[in-house]
């Protein structure tokens, strides 16, 4: 009786705690679906945001512009001494001296608030509400060496702006700065890319391809894309405050760009530097075709053949460097690394012919009869003959020879 007692309590124990794993796995697989869930409700939100982020940017300059045309009116004399009247540049038919037109002045208001001021502010909202993330902050050192306590500047100022008193170490201050410069964004953006990654998904499409040192760049962007598409449309059509004006905007643009350099990529930084030389020679035909007029021996140069052809290449500039920075991307370093690669692997197989490739380059070398031009790899020996360079061998594929 009592070995069937202890039997049973052994059995109702085991029991027990089967029932207890099982609570256990199933909270444990509730709790894995509702991560799950999560996790996907997450990934909605950031394609949602995302892709309502990036309608915003590319809609703001037509929005902007014809937000902007409903100021843009062009003046008509009516003659007889009567006064001149406005009529909409948009169209025609709409008065700008009628009560319709000023009728519907809160509503424009209404919806430059929302375009032309409120993505930019949008923007920059978010931006600065994540800058901690988007540009996070390095420890400080510890200390400044003595000798170049003359040379120290706040840590937070990434760029030097002063030059150093001292003119002979110029060169190797700037080098060394821009070297810690270099090592700071990149810790930054791993950093960003990293830790923050969760936080900042929604958003990437701001931030992903500028340098954590100009994290309020799409601000900039917008507002440089209203300027040379709204703002300039307010002047009169055709006249020179237009043409000026419009010039000089983007000539600003062009050298805040050179100097900023705000994008991952060089090659996204060339491409930025081509479309805005683009945009200014564009406007600077346009004041010189102003400046000249319209007689017929003007129009005979702007309708001759060299002059299409340079206005078709500055069209096509950005698009054709677009191009080819693709392609070189794709096919150019591809076909790089596929050559690397059959090269270290034909070493790899041979270092019998690479021994003896070294062996016939110091032999030649030792016995060359004229002095070879400085950084020159062929050097001529007798007559015709010529030494050539062996092939760089792989530590990888590298033998005890």
């Amino acid at each position: 009786a009592q070995s069937s007692v202890a039997q049973w309590c052994d059995d109702d124990g085991h029991d027990d705690d089967s029932a207890d794993e099982k609570i256990m796995m199933e909270k444990t697989a509730e709790e894995e679906a509702e991560e799950e869930r999560m996790k996907e409700k997450k990934r909605v939100w950031s394609v949602t945001v995302y892709v309502v982020l990036l309608i915003l940017y590319v809609a703001l300059p037509d929005c902007a512009s014809f937000t902007f045309r409903y100021f843009q009116c062009q003046r008509f004399e009516r003659g007889g001494g009567e006064p001149d009247f406005r009529l909409l540049t948009a169209d025609l038919t709409v008065n700008c001296d009628h009560y319709r037109w000023r009728a519907f002045r809160p509503v424009v208001i209404c919806t430059m608030a929302a375009w032309p001021v409120g993505v930019p502010l949008l923007f920059a909202t978010i931006l600065i509400t994540h800058r901690n993330m988007l540009n996070p902050p390095l420890p400080k050192a510890e200390a400044t060496p003595p000798s170049d306590a003359k040379h120290a500047q706040d840590d937070e100022d990434e760029t030097p702006r002063v030059k150093p008193a001292t003119a002979r170490k110029d060169d190797f201050w700037y080098g060394r700065r821009s070297y810690e410069v270099l090592c700071a964004q990149s810790d930054k953006m791993i950093l960003r890319d990293r830790y923050y990654y969760d936080d900042l998904r929604p958003y990437a499409f701001l931030y992903e391809d500028i340098e954590p040192r100009c994290w309020l760049f799409p601000v900039y962007d917008c507002l440089r894309r209203i300027c040379l598409t709204s703002v300039v449309a307010v002047f009169e059509t055709d006249s020179l405050a237009q043409c000026v004006v419009a010039m000089l905007l983007a000539m600003i643009c062009w050298w805040l760009y050179s100097y900023f350099t705000p994008y991952i990529e060089d090659t996204d930084d060339a491409v930025a530097l081509i479309s805005q030389i683009q945009i200014v020679l564009i406007f600077v035909a346009s004041l010189v075709v102003y400046a000249n007029g319209t007689s017929e021996e003007n129009e005979a140069v702007w309708h001759s053949g060299l002059f299409v052809v340079m206005l078709h290449a500055v069209l096509s500039a950005t698009f054709l460097a677009s191009v080819f920075t693709v392609l070189y991307e794709v096919y150019g370093t591809k076909k790089v690394d596929d050559r690397a690669k059959e090269i270290r692997l034909a070493l790899a197989r041979s270092p019998r012919r690479l021994q003896s490739a070294a062996v016939r380059f110091l032999r030649c070398a030792s016995s060359e009869r004229s002095t070879p031009s400085p950084g020159s790899i062929e050097m001529s020996v007798w007559g015709d003959q010529k030494c050539e360079e062996p092939p760089l061998l792989d530590d990888r594929s590298s033998s005890p020879q």
